[in-house]
């Protein structure tokens, strides 16, 4: 009987902290990193397997932590550089790698004549083919800038364009209307 209530014992001993380990183990997997299992009163091994569940779980909450504080500033700085690239007077338009429009401002959609949604996903070279020679030199380490005339709805606009490739591939390219600029230097000369 002795023997029986000593294996009993050692069994109880393993088998306890054992599935206190799987129920926190569900209860982690289940998405809540603030589980903790109790590491006193145990044998030496299962109270190094605690420990070590312990810090599992607690590197893993930092970490979430971490991820989540990425998250929100790099949501804080896309909303900035999403307020700069539409208050900016420039137009200002982002191509990918297909050179298809990304992303683009009101200025640029308005000497594009196109609203912002319908540019979206289109070839550049379909919105302003004048520009067509300009995208074909631009580069990472070099910004290329061309003076044309865009004609939309049977209205000329003078404007200088500037493109840079970007090196994750794709470029931005900037529209400043120079109308009143062509203006000021006829009546000037």
């Amino acid at each position: 009987i002795g023997a029986i209530w000593g294996g009993t014992s050692a069994a109880e001993s393993i088998a306890l902290p054992v599935a206190r380990l799987v129920q926190a183990a569900d209860k982690v997997a289940a998405g809540d990193l603030n589980v903790r299992v109790m590491t006193h009163k145990q044998s030496e091994d299962i109270a190094v397997l605690s420990r070590a569940f312990n810090r599992m779980t607690s590197d893993l909450q930092s970490q979430q932590l971490s991820l989540k504080s990425a998250g929100e500033e790099a949501e804080s700085r896309r909303r900035f550089i999403e307020t700069v690239r539409s208050e900016i007077s420039a137009g200002i338009v982002g191509i990918d790698v297909l050179e298809q429009v990304s992303a683009i401002n009101r200025h640029a959609a308005h000497f594009l004549s196109i609203s912002s949604e319908d540019a979206l996903g289109v070839n550049i070279r379909e919105l302003a083919p004048e520009i067509a020679e300009l995208i074909d030199k631009a580069s990472v380490h070099r910004v290329e800038e061309q003076e044309v005339d865009l004609v939309r709805q049977g209205e000329t606009r003078r404007v200088r364009v500037r493109a840079s490739a970007l090196e994750t591939a794709g470029a931005v390219l900037s529209f400043d209307d120079i109308m009143s600029l062509c203006a000021a230097q006829r009546n000037a000369g």
